[in-house]
């Protein structure tokens, strides 16, 4: 609609602005139909003139004293207003004193709130002038913004970012969700900005908005922000949820919201409602859980890490009760394939079995009626390298029973979808049956925790986080928008109560299922103030105070640099760059990419150290990747003697203070499995046999390294996932593991099409060449190798050593000579004159040879010959000959090492 003045003709108006006629027009956008009075115009056109401005938020209030602005508003006066009725457009139009603010200018943001703040350390700062904490409260329960006035015309608007308001005036420590410590249970939320809380209580234990028993209303307090209700005993075994009442800064409007407590311990069936359960109930531990033994561990590097999915652990174990595969139960199943495997690898050295994530997940549909899965029978009809296989797990991915479940929902309750019924309490048991069986087969439990994002079944949707506490869960850009670098959208730990929620959630599982370790996904995306915290709760556990050891608990993850925290944007960020120094470990992608090539330093075909001597070799990166690899192996300290020079991209190489924090990994659920990557980057013509001593010295380089290795599930078995390099929603078909012994899952079919399809012809080939296909004996011997290698890593504590200092003072390598190429490196490591921790051996010399030829190697001339060295007792009975073959010749002062392969050599006492 085009008006002007006393113009009444809307067409005649719009001749005289097509004309360019100096009249003045007013355009207003999105209205339909004409008004009916003058009032109403005005209103819809402060509503059309700021409405948008409104869904955004580029003010942010952080303390009762003031509001960061992005620029000065040069002269203009700013106005907090404010409507507890969500009508600010109202107080635009007409613009008087009711619900304003004034806001003076004064200069940048206070150091104190820079230094909280840093994204936000050039923002101006609008000081608010007389602010009682009371009418804050008031206003952060409405809808608020911040306008700039000039001349009587509104020149800006936008709404407010409100968590760090919301930090200073609400933080809660005390017990939320679920309360059973008094007499009577009690329920409570923390939702400081609901205009209203009501409580929807199903006494049967089964709770939805059509069958509601009780609708009850929650008391707030308004110095916590925190909502409850008080029941009675009958609760136990009923359901509920929460009935929110809030102001939708994007719907711009009030509107009510149902869901569950983000502190439910347990579910019902899709996470539809909060169970009330009392978790010291008999009926919800297994038998002894009370007096759980956990196997012994002395230090974190004695850890050996072992990194599984629940769902194929069993699901394709034909020895495990129908009901149980793919589920928590197998786990109690002692005499399962799967679990007899589990206690092999407990005897040769394996001390923690890491499960990809139990904690309540929402991309598995837990109703088991509504799965479907293609017949596998009908799948292993087609060819190894044929499109059927993917295009069938294609049709039923997103309605299957598997996913890797990286969609966190619930932070303290277990994952239906893994329990024999998903709407009983009796989910909580089986989850500390698996824990219990696990721990009883000798192994340590670690899980796998997201508290990075949490799930929304839409993208560029928030969680349902953010329908009980709106703008506050989630990581929000300078506009208010979601920042979404972790795939889903950003949660943000650095608010109090998003990092309270994680302490809390981490503390449960500690204690309620006795878990020995988590590993935190995109860690980088979390404070290091909050891991440092994680650990200090922790540490304070005690068998008397809590029933375990909080101290002997690992804490390790991913410490990418990326996304909304990278380079310290919010705060120093628990990135591999400052975890140092914490004791919390991060992965060593150095060490991943030095032994397979590709990753930062290189791409699909580009092979590492591992695969000795290719066509054409790049010397410079040739000596670059040994030296890599020579620091990853000294647990990439920083600091280590003659290494400290080597980058990595752009930064630098080492980040540990302490070998703990490093995890030496080379596979994991990510990307290709080793297997995978080693078919992908070897040469062509290159043997079966030749790949497998590729595949076996990679596994005996992460058992020679300092530090706490990491090996994906099934590495010792040849795992393959047919050349998937992400298999999160593949199905059992391409992440099946076989326990028996018969197939590592290679030549299945080509990969699914969406993360694969462009190496499709290279994989074709590969899939379809017969002759570089593993059978039983191959699968076989890798096992033996591997339980070998982790039995010479077990055989001496040299190979765990404890601190920096020591690996600084005892691990030196001595390939310096021309006798040594760039695929060979020796490195010695000897135990304190004063004070030895080895009573076999008096020194270790570990020589790797990555070439495909033995060699004759001349005894270094550091090394004192009149050494006694001889073969390590393990390998001289090794299954591999070649391995067995290998020897040091005194008299010639000679070690005679195969090709392709990691010997060690001992020196007696």
């Amino acid at each position: 609609i085009l008006h002007r003045g006393d113009q009444k003709d809307p067409l005649e108006d719009q001749k005289i602005a097509l004309s360019g006629s100096s009249a003045e027009v007013w355009i207003v956008e999105g209205i339909p139909g004409g008004f009916n009075s003058e009032e109403q115009a005005i209103q819809s056109a402060a509503e059309s003139r700021f409405g948008k401005s409104l869904q955004s938020a580029r003010a942010h209030w952080l303390s009762l004293e003031t509001i960061a602005w992005p620029s000065s508003p040069d002269g203009g006066t700013c106005y907090l207003v404010y409507s507890e009725s969500g009508e600010v457009a109202e107080s635009l139009a007409g613009f008087g004193e009711t619900n304003l603010i004034r806001l003076r200018e004064q200069g940048k943001i206070p150091e104190d709130l820079a230094e909280r703040y840093p994204h936000l350390a050039n923002y101006v700062n609008l000081q608010i002038e007389e602010l009682e904490p009371g009418l804050a409260g008031q206003i952060l329960k409405g809808q608020s913004c911040v306008i700039v006035e000039r001349d009587g015309q509104i020149t800006a608007a936008s709404s407010l970012q409100i968590p760090g308001i919301l930090d200073e005036l609400f933080t809660y420590d005390g017990l939320l969700g679920l309360d059973l410590t008094g007499e009577v249970p009690r329920i409570r939320l923390w939702a400081p900005t609901a205009r209203c809380v009501r409580l929807l209580l199903q006494k049967s234990g089964v709770s939805g908005t059509d069958d509601v028993t009780l609708d009850l209303p929650m008391a707030f307090d308004p110095v916590s922000g925190v909502w409850e209700a008080r029941g009675e005993a009958d609760w136990i075994g009923g359901a509920y949820l929460f009935d929110v009442e809030v102001f939708d800064r994007a719907a711009g409007k009030f509107i009510k919201n149902q869901v569950a407590d983000p502190y439910a311990l347990c579910l019902t069936a899709n996470s539809a409602s909060a169970l009330i359960v009392n978790l010291a109930t008999p009926d919800l531990a297994p038998p002894g859980w009370e007096q759980q033994n956990k196997p012994g561990l002395e230090h974190p590097t004695d850890s050996i890490l072992y990194e599984l999915h629940i769902r194929d652990f069993s699901a394709s174990d034909s020895t495990v009760s129908p009901d149980h595969r793919g589920g928590y139960l197998a786990f109690a199943e002692e005499e399962s394939d799967g679990m007899r495997h589990l206690r092999r690898l407990a005897r040769a050295g394996v001390t923690h079995l890491h499960l990809l994530p139990v904690i309540d997940f929402g991309s598995v549909n837990e109703d088991k009626s509504t799965w479907a899965m293609p017949d596998p029978e009908q799948l292993a009809e087609y060819p190894p390298d044929s499109q059927a296989q993917q295009e069938l797990v294609r049709h039923t991915k997103d309605k299957d029973g598997f996913n890797w479940g990286y969609d966190p929902l619930h932070p303290l309750a277990p994952e239906g979808s893994y329990a024999s019924d998903p709407d009983s309490p009796l989910q909580i048991r089986e989850a500390r049956q698996m824990v219990a069986g696990i721990n009883q087969a000798g192994l340590r439990v670690v899980l796998d925790v997201v508290f990075n994002h949490f799930y929304a079944p839409t993208p560029h949707i928030p969680s349902y986080f953010d329908k009980i506490v709106p703008g506050y869960y989630h990581r929000l850009d300078e506009y208010g928008e979601l920042m979404e670098s972790t795939c889903c959208p950003d949660s943000a730990t650095e608010h109090t109560m998003v990092e309270k929620l994680m302490v809390d959630a981490i503390k449960h599982w500690a204690t309620a299922y006795k878990i020995d370790g988590f590993r935190f996904d995109l860690m980088g995306h979390h404070l290091v103030r909050t891991r440092t915290r994680i650990r200090q709760e922790l540490d304070k556990l005690t068998h008397e105070n809590a029933g375990v050891n909080g101290r002997e608990i690992l804490l390790y993850g991913e410490g990418w640099d990326f996304g909304g925290l990278a380079g310290n944007a919010r705060g120093r960020n628990a990135s591999q760059a400052n975890i140092g120094g914490t004791g919390i470990g991060a992965f060593n992608d150095r060490i991943r990419d030095a032994v397979r090539g590709g990753g930062g330093l290189g791409g699909y075909r580009s092979p590492g150290f591992a695969f000795g001597r290719y066509d054409s070799p790049d010397q410079a990166y040739a000596a670059y990747v040994k030296d890599l690899l020579k620091l990853s192996m000294a647990g990439n300290l920083i600091g280590f003697p003659g290494l400290g020079h080597i980058t990595y991209g752009l930064s630098q190489a080492a980040f540990a203070h302490q070998p703990a924090e490093t995890i030496q990994y080379i596979s994991a659920h990510d990307n290709e499995t080793w297997f995978d990557a080693v078919q992908i980057k070897a040469n062509d013509n290159l043997s079966l046999e030749d790949r497998l001593r590729i595949h076996r010295l990679g596994i005996s380089i992460l058992c020679l390294s300092q530090g706490i290795p990491f090996f994906h599930a099934g590495v010792e078995l040849l795992r393959s996932k047919s050349l998937d390099r992400n298999s999160y929603n593949s199905g059992d078909w391409f992440n099946r593991l076989d326990w028996t012994y018969q197939s590592n899952n290679w030549g299945i079919g080509l990969p699914i099409w969406e993360e694969n399809a462009a190496n499709w012809p290279l994989m074709k080939a590969l899939l379809a060449n017969a002759a570089i296909r593993p059978g039983p004996a191959e699968i076989l011997g890798t096992l033996a190798h591997f339980e070998e290698m982790l039995q010479v890593r077990r055989s001496s504590p040299l190979f765990r050593l404890r601190t920096a200092d020591e690996i600084k003072n005892q691990l030196s390598y001595l390939d310096n000579g021309e006798e040594n190429a760039d695929f060979l490196t020796i490195l010695r490591i000897a135990d304190r004159e004063i004070d030895p921790i080895d009573p076999q051996f008096q020194s270790l010399l570990v020589v790797i040879n990555a070439d495909s030829e033995g060699r004759a190697i001349p005894c270094p001339v550091s090394l004192n010959s009149s050494s006694a060295y001889e073969l390590h007792p393990v390998l001289a009975r090794s299954q591999d000959t070649k391995l067995a073959s290998a020897r040091y010749i005194k008299e010639e002062d000679l070690f005679e090492v195969p090709g392709r392969s990691a010997v060690v050599f001992v020196e007696p006492r």
